[in-house]
């Protein structure tokens, strides 16, 4: 504690035990100056004022707004029961008002979903599995898009062992004549773009004799999943390699866009088939 703050406690605990300046005139060079007592109910104003912000950022970022996010993340994912998690906390916080509304109207969407037949995996004519028995891992791709070194391609697929839920992975591979030695990889739309900076340990590359390819495989974060949903939405949508030194770009084909929605629905699917089995 500094020496204005204990000056200031000291005095008012003077003051509380009915104290007064005459009686105790030998302390008053301990006091502090009006000036400064100004200042310091000045610069406490600021700091309430600055924590009542922080509140609020910290409701609408990491409160409600947030619960309600991923509410509807999980279940655009087909994911009930984590769908309905968030929901349930949201209820709990607002019997009433937009929050209340919203829960109220994705818990109806829930609902909805649950009705519906769940499509096979293996009904689906675009789909191509790939089994790792050493794993125990079935892959789904979506066969429209191309998977060999020598091309560049961006999709999702999906992972799935005998027991347990799906999940799924990003692919952003480059392939050209010459080495980008790749840092970022970024989704273009008309209005909107996504960067993703990955992780370098994650960045692999091949070559053969009449090309090389650079390319990134992990499983999509949430933002990333959120933000390539609506960017494929966007009349004009752009995959741009950047490298140390150059970039490559090129517009996004109609089969990769209609591969990652293919996929995202594959993985919808499988995640409420697992519901339905476990009776949920």
């Amino acid at each position: 504690m500094n020496y204005i703050a204990i000056t200031v406690f000291s005095a008012l605990l003077l003051s509380a035990c009915g104290t007064t300046e005459k009686d105790h005139s030998h302390e008053t060079t301990n006091m502090v100056s009006q000036s400064e007592l100004d200042i310091i109910i000045i610069e406490n104003g600021r700091l309430k004022s600055e924590l009542i912000y922080e509140q609020y950022r910290s409701e609408q970022n990491g409160g409600t707004e947030l619960l309600l996010l991923q509410a509807e993340y999980h279940a655009d994912r087909g994911e009930h029961t984590l769908a309905q998690a968030k929901i349930d906390k949201v209820k709990e916080k607002h019997s009433e008002g937009p929050h209340a509304e919203k829960a109220a109207e994705l818990e109806a969407e829930l609902n909805a979903d649950r009705g519906e037949a769940v499509p096979s995996p293996d009904s689906n004519e675009h789909i191509e599995t790939d089994l790792d028995d050493v794993h125990g891992i079935t892959w789904y791709y979506d066969k429209r898009i191309p998977r060999d070194p020598d091309t560049t391609s961006f999709y999702l697929y999906m992972g799935h062992k005998v027991t347990g839920a799906p999940w799924l992975r990003m692919h952003a591979q480059y392939a050209g004549d010459h080495w980008l030695y790749l840092k970022e990889i970024v989704l273009k739309g008309t209005d909107l773009e996504w960067r993703m900076g990955p992780d370098p340990r994650l960045i692999f590359t091949t070559s053969g004799d009449l090309f090389c390819a650079e390319w990134n495989d992990a499983p999509p974060t949430f933002e990333e999943i959120r933000m390539i949903k609506t960017l494929l939405a966007e009349p004009e949508l752009k995959i741009k390699f950047i490298g140390a030194k150059e970039h490559f770009e090129r517009p996004m084909t109609d089969n990769e866009k209609l591969g990652i929605i293919n996929i995202l629905d594959l993985y919808n699917s499988m995640v409420r088939l697992e519901e339905l089995e476990a009776g949920i």
